[in-house]
């Protein structure tokens, strides 16, 4: 399959066959081509002369609202309002808020450390109750009976409420 270009009528590159192969053998893209150029060539001006009257009306119904529109004489008589308005946002919100932002941004490195001190500290801790509670239990004797000594503090406590009696 070549592809050649004439001159002299259109932009598109064209397909033809190769010598020796009948057209039927061209794929079915090769067949469209032909037509998609022409719809192409025709939509294209089409389009063109579409948007720059689109252009050209904006700009005319822009024009057109802008001379004859009140609304910059209205701006102009609330011009002090709207300034005060700014002034008083300027003021009363955003002052505030970069002010917060600024002291967040400075508290923020003391935040995390804090954050990590206690985290560290908290899994140290854990860690060393875990130890120590592991030592006191492979150094200490362990109690041969439980119940012998629950009923040794009964006894005891007998004792003292007959002796209060």
């Amino acid at each position: 399959m070549s592809e050649t270009i004439s001159p002299t009528s259109s932009p598109f590159p064209t397909v033809t066959a190769e010598a020796g192969l009948p057209p039927d053998t061209l794929p079915p893209v090769a067949n469209i081509l032909p037509y998609l150029s022409a719809l192409l060539s025709f939509v294209y001006p089409i389009l063109v002369l579409f948007f720059r009257l689109l252009y050209h009306a904006s700009t005319k119904l822009a024009l057109y609202i802008v001379i004859v529109s009140p609304l910059p004489i209205v701006l102009y008589i609330l011009a002090p309002v709207t300034v005060f308005c700014q002034a008083v946002f300027r003021f009363f919100v955003l002052a505030p808020y970069r002010i917060l932002v600024y002291l967040i941004d400075a508290v923020y490195p003391l935040y995390v450390f804090c954050g990590v001190a206690i985290i560290t500290g908290s899994a140290l801790g854990l860690c060393a109750r875990g130890v120590s509670f592991a030592l006191v239990q492979w150094t200490l004797p362990q109690p041969q009976n439980e119940k012998k000594i629950k009923e040794d503090k009964e006894v005891e406590v007998e004792k003292k409420v007959k002796f209060e009696m």
